[in-house]
């Protein structure tokens, strides 16, 4: 309401002096109806904005007209699972993806593949496109899931990198992976104090 985004006192209804008055048939005057636009007008000049529903539709299904030629099922940024991409069609511009779980559930596993599929070119360097990612990390150094994102792109257990124990195999994958991560736009931020 305009009393919640401070642009009306509390008491008001929608113009100075109360509610508007509205005529038996659903009119009101004119200078009602100018002081009502008035205020959309301040909205827009202090950050919010306004828009009829009619502009809405019209943008909605100019969208909606470019999905259907575009004939594509993934349609936002691919996550790399193709049975939740067909569910939504990829992640959205207009959308906020929040994972939830218990503890060791495999929440960082899933978040760090998404942002593989994501951010990194795969081996044969057939990606149509490459997204840029950014991580904040509350519980986990950048160290620890820059590890686990070498790691899984080599595919090589990251206890073997933390014991040591590795094979020429696993050095060649190792270094494989690494040129292919210097490659990708993932950016971590580890602040543990970090601040919404």
């Amino acid at each position: 309401s305009l009393q919640r985004t401070g642009l009306l006192p509390a008491g008001h209804r929608g113009v100075p002096g109360g509610a508007a008055k509205i005529d038996a048939h659903g009119n009101m005057s004119r200078g009602q109806l100018v002081q009502i636009l008035s205020y959309f007008k301040a909205f827009g000049e202090q950050g919010y904005h306004a828009c009829s529903i009619d502009r809405i539709t019209k943008l909605n299904m100019t969208a909606i007209e470019q999905l259907q030629h575009a004939g594509k099922l993934v349609t936002g940024v691919p996550t790399g699972y193709d049975r939740f991409d067909e569910m939504t069609s990829g992640f959205q511009r207009q959308d906020l993806i929040i994972l939830a779980a218990r503890p060791s559930m495999g929440k960082t596993s899933l978040m760090l593949n998404i942002a593989e599929a994501m951010a990194i070119p795969d081996k044969g360097g057939t990606k149509e496109q490459l997204y840029s990612v950014g991580i904040f990390s509350l519980e986990m150094s950048k160290e620890q899931i820059g590890l686990r994102l070498l790691s899984s792109e080599a595919n090589v257990p990251s206890h073997f990198i933390r014991a040591g124990i590795l094979s020429e195999k696993n050095w060649r994958d190792l270094i494989d992976a690494s040129s292919r991560l210097a490659k990708a736009k993932i950016y971590i931020d580890d602040t543990a104090t970090i601040d919404l």
